[in-house]
């Protein structure tokens, strides 16, 4: 366990710091709960040193969220709930199994901890409605239901919208009973723009981030004999296209077979790509997951095909 403690001496004198300050502090105030709650955050960023950084950044969090439960006022006390959302919803990207099981409950907590504080007022319910609804979503994306993982931010907006027109419905139909057609309106105009978003993301895809690009040029460099075939590849492991890389694998490539079968399974592994498609209204973190996915699957097919190629160039040079 030594090996992983590297808080430094500079950190350590930090969190000292912090322990006397709270101290000194609970002393002027006469309140203990001001050095008890120091103490406690101390505690738990030590620890946070201790096991490492993906779980270290939740323990933080969470110390942060525990130690403000001890001095946060009654009309303010829903805020450690929120630190402690937020700790969870930083911790699943990391996680290899129910991540999107923990980044809901963790949106919902956020979301719950906000919708009671005093500045939110009676729009608690946008928040607390949004909350479940992201839930919800990533319960059932979990659950390997794939509509609901693409349409997550949707559901969650729409979840939003709905608690906007409860806090605000009442109201409306007091002062204003003309709005409320309008506002029932204004809520089905923006579910249908989100389910076109949906269907909008059946038929097209974004560019690729540049983080894509970045992991394919820290890749495997090519040989020399196969410098003419960089730019095709690029084009089918950064976009996906696929047309390129058959062009010149048929042009090329169809010379140095011995047989039209050997031929047509390589090429064949290009040709019958088809990558998964994301919704626009798919998280940013689960749709950069999907992207590093494919392009890991891309990669891999592209280093089977040159490993063939190289073979045969082998096989050539023999002749």
């Amino acid at each position: 366990m030594s090996a992983l403690f590297k808080p430094g001496t500079g950190r350590m004198i930090l969190y000292a710091g912090i322990a006397m300050a709270a101290y000194v502090l609970s002393l002027e105030l006469g309140t203990f709960p001001v050095f008890a709650s120091a103490l406690v955050l101390v505690a738990f960023l030590i620890v946070a040193d201790l096991v490492g950084k993906t779980p270290g950044r939740f323990l933080r969090v969470f110390g942060i969220s525990l130690a403000s439960a001890l001095i946060l006022p009654e009309n303010w006390s829903s805020l450690w709930e929120a630190f402690l959302g937020t700790g969870l919803v930083l911790l699943a990207p990391s996680l290899k199994n129910r991540a999107k099981l923990v980044r809901g409950l963790g949106l919902l907590m956020l979301l719950h901890g906000v919708s009671g504080l005093p500045p939110v007022g009676g729009y608690s319910r946008v928040f607390l409605y949004t909350g479940i609804s992201l839930f919800v979503a990533y319960a059932l994306s979990e659950l390997g239901i794939r509509f609901f993982e693409e349409n997550a931010l949707g559901f969650g907006i729409l979840g939003g919208l709905f608690g906007l027109y409860a806090s605000m419905g009442g109201t409306l139909l007091e002062t204003h009973p003309e709005l409320v057609f309008y506002a029932e309106w204004l809520i089905l105009f923006l579910g249908v723009l989100i389910a076109g978003n949906i269907v909008y993301s059946l038929v097209s895809r974004t560019d690729p981030e540049e983080y894509l690009l970045r992991l394919w040029e820290e890749g495997r460099p090519f040989d020399p004999e196969l410098k003419a075939i960089e730019r095709a590849v690029q084009e089918f492991v950064i976009r996906g296209r696929r047309g390129p890389l058959v062009a010149f694998l048929a042009y090329y490539g169809g010379r140095l077979f011995g047989t039209r079968a050997e031929f047509e399974e390589l090429v064949s592994r290009v040709a019958d790509y088809e990558p998964e498609k994301t919704s626009p209204l798919t998280p940013a973190w689960i749709r950069r997951r999907r992207e590093r996915a494919e392009l890991a699957r891309r990669m891999r097919i592209v280093e089977e095909v040159l490993h063939e190629l190289e073979k045969l160039l082998g096989r050539g040079g023999e002749r």
